[in-house]
């Protein structure tokens, strides 16, 4: 019975450490397991750890190419001075200021017959635009044409210095002072100059439209009258009233403004008058020629040999000419002075020569 006791203990130990050695295994296997678990959620974290960050990368660069097209510079901004009027696709070099202003300048000049000047400056600056706010370069010019003022080329008049007005073109200028001086110009005359006694100048200029006036108004300033001071030299067989008509008055009108003057006149005398005359004459100079007749002469030979009454023409004579050419200098068509440019003999004169008798 003991033996069976020691027999039972026997296998119970040796069952006892079937199981442990079992049980160890099993441990084993379940640590190994483990160990193998966590070495996967290791790799499989640092995988996550390297993926991770590119979604981000991609946002970034998402988000700066966003930023960039928003802010890049895709269009033109035009300005009329510091007034924007809108956005033009394109850069500096397809679309430049001056190429504005000199197409605006251009289509403004053409519509209405002249040459202008802008009065505002055309910018154009790079900016930003988004598709709906962009216009045509045609589209463009039209609002510019819309949003700026300009002057015009003009001719101004001057008289000594003095603005007079202002004509549409220097023709138109030119026209109206040859208009106005004909009317002192006889067309019969042997005119050699004319000029208007004051300087008168005509000068280019950009003026606001509303400045130009007619030739009418130019007109009246032209033959508005004043009391000016002339001198006049007495020729011979000259009266008061025959100087008052050669100075363009009447006698009554002469004395009235002059009431000093002395009644008695001699050649040379200089007197000085007060004559209405034009804001602006017209001096003309012409000349005058005049063919005169130089008379022959008469010779007379005495033959002693003769009678007292004998007489015989030895050679016929015959008158000569004379052409003088004077130059007459007038003032609104009324004589101011003359002087002989020259005096020409263009037929000598051939005498008479006459044989008589003094017996």
């Amino acid at each position: 019975m003991a033996y069976r006791r020691r027999s039972t203990g026997s296998g119970s130990r040796s069952s006892s450490r079937a199981r442990l050695t079992s049980s160890s295994s099993g441990s084993s296997r379940r640590t190994s397991s483990a160990s193998s678990s966590t070495a996967l959620q290791r790799r499989k974290r640092r995988r996550r750890k390297r993926i991770k960050p590119l979604p981000i990368v991609i946002i970034i660069i998402v988000i700066i190419i966003l930023c960039a097209s928003a802010l890049s510079k895709n269009a033109m901004e035009i300005f009329v001075d510091d007034t924007s009027i809108g956005y033009v696709k394109g850069n500096s070099k397809k679309i430049s200021a001056t190429d504005l202003e000199t197409t605006v300048t251009s289509q403004i000049s053409q519509q209405i017959g002249t040459d202008i000047q802008l009065n505002e400056e055309i910018k154009a600056k790079p900016a930003h635009a988004s598709k709906k706010n962009l216009v045509t370069t045609d589209s463009i010019i039209s609002k510019l044409k819309d949003n700026v003022t300009y002057k015009v080329k003009a001719a101004v008049l001057y008289v000594d210095g003095e603005e007079i007005g202002v004509l549409a073109s220097e023709k138109e200028a030119n026209d109206f002072l040859k208009d106005f001086a004909s009317q002192y110009i006889s067309e019969d005359a042997n005119l050699k100059d004319w000029e208007f006694t004051k300087n008168v100048e005509i000068k280019e200029a950009y003026v606001d439209k509303d400045k130009i006036v007619n030739t009418d108004s130019i007109r009246v300033k032209f033959t508005e009258t004043r009391l000016e001071p002339t001198t006049y030299v007495v020729q011979s067989g000259d009266t008061l009233s025959g100087v008052a008509s050669k100075l363009g008055t009447t006698y009554n009108q002469m004395m009235g403004d002059n009431p000093n003057l002395p009644k008695t006149l001699y050649v040379g005398q200089e007197l000085n008058i007060l004559l209405p005359t034009p804001y602006i004459s017209v001096r003309t100079i012409e000349e005058t020629e005049e063919v005169t007749v130089i008379p022959k002469e008469t010779e007379q030979q005495v033959d002693n040999t003769k009678s007292s009454d004998y007489k015989r023409i030895v050679q016929q004579g015959s008158d000569g000419e004379r052409k003088v050419v004077t130059q007459v200098t007038k003032v609104n068509g009324v004589f101011e002075s003359e002087s002989v440019v020259s005096d020409t003999v263009t037929i000598e004169p051939v005498k008479d020569i006459v044989v008589v008798g003094n017996q």
